[in-house]
């Protein structure tokens, strides 16, 4: 299959799209072997795809042959939440991959909890490389039992200018991620309308949040942070009250990207994103951030005072925020 996958690959990098879904196809039919041989040559070749990191997690995880008792026999390890600012809990946890777990974990007793009330739960979700490990874990649950036909989705941005069907749009990122492997009802999903034409886009902004409400609201939204302290793409000098709009994207984060779409170039220069205060109102949030590479923006996160030119600081000001970290990207 290795064979195979070079020779796609090599053909103007298909390989790079074809390959997952092979692997993946594998994983789902229970061919381990089979996936692991072209997970770890994707490793190898494309360790920045997003595809190969969600595909490594979710293949680890399935090789877990226990992996709640390994969870309980950990649990006594986990740290006692701290606190820095006074609004903004932060969890520090040995790796990603628990800290993602734990977040798993507590989004799968909100939807426990809420079906067993008859009642829908309001999801909001990010997208890039952080939130990789959690969908493979609420994955994984699924396949042990639990059902997402009460959930309702709301992820938070969209690169603006690119097809669905474009590698890396959100939409696709998000069904090759969760949706697709999951039974939330496909009329629950909601991703930002990325192809809207300008002279619409008000219009798609302000249906956006319009569904939202009418959906009651976001219960728990999770979040990522970026290097310049953008949450969503509220990049700096966004104002608090901010609601779903269109955002010029930095220079910062378009510097980021530029690996997944092959050069800064090649890197959609706006985007729809959920503003700061759509995002101020759920009910609870959930920031991951992992990596010694985010440590320094954590940092400034928890203790800088509120300003708009670090967007995530904004977060002190809502009444139940946690921050799950692994130990590199923890304060010091």
């Amino acid at each position: 299959m290795v064979d195979i996958y070079r020779t796609t690959y090599d053909e103007k990098g298909a390989g790079h799209y074809v390959a997952p879904r092979l692997a993946y196809a594998y994983l789902n039919i229970g061919l381990h072997d089979a996936s692991r041989q072209i997970v770890d040559e994707l490793m190898k070749e494309s360790p920045n795809d997003w595809r190969t990191w969600f595909l490594h997690w979710w293949l680890r995880g399935t090789e877990e042959q226990d992996r709640k008792s390994r969870r309980v026999n950990s649990s006594p390890h986990q740290p006692r939440p701290t606190m820095i600012s006074p609004a903004l809990t932060h969890r520090v946890f040995p790796t990603a991959e628990a800290a993602s777990e734990a977040l798993a974990d507590e989004i799968a007793e909100l939807i426990r909890s809420r079906a067993a009330e008859g009642r829908q739960v309001v999801l909001g979700l990010a997208t890039g490389s952080t939130p990789i490990r959690l969908y493979a874990a609420l994955v994984h649950l699924h396949r042990q039992g639990l059902s997402f036909a009460n959930v309702v989705t709301f992820n938070l941005d969209e690169y603006l200018g690119i097809e669905r069907s474009h590698e890396e749009s959100y939409w696709n990122f998000m069904h090759f991620s969760l949706f697709d492997h999951i039974d939330v009802p496909p009329e629950n999903i909601h991703i930002p309308p990325g192809t809207t034409p300008d002279e619409e886009l008000d219009a798609a902004c302000a249906a956006y949040e319009n569904a939202i409400r009418e959906a009651g609201g976001i219960d728990l939204q999770v979040l990522g942070i970026g290097h310049n302290g953008h949450i969503g793409f509220n990049e700096p000098s966004s104002p608090p009250n901010t609601r779903t709009r269109v955002m010029q994207l930095n220079e910062r984060t378009i510097r980021d990207a530029a690996n997944a779409f092959g050069g800064a170039e090649n890197v959609p220069k706006r985007a729809i994103t959920m503003g700061v205060g759509t995002i101020l109102d759920a009910r609870r949030i959930v920031l991951l951030a992992f990596g010694e590479s985010k440590a320094g923006i954590v940092q400034r996160a928890l203790t800088e005072e509120i300003s708009a030119n670090l967007p995530a600081t904004y977060l002190q000001n809502h009444p139940d925020v946690t921050l799950y970290l692994d130990q590199a990207a923890a304060p010091r």
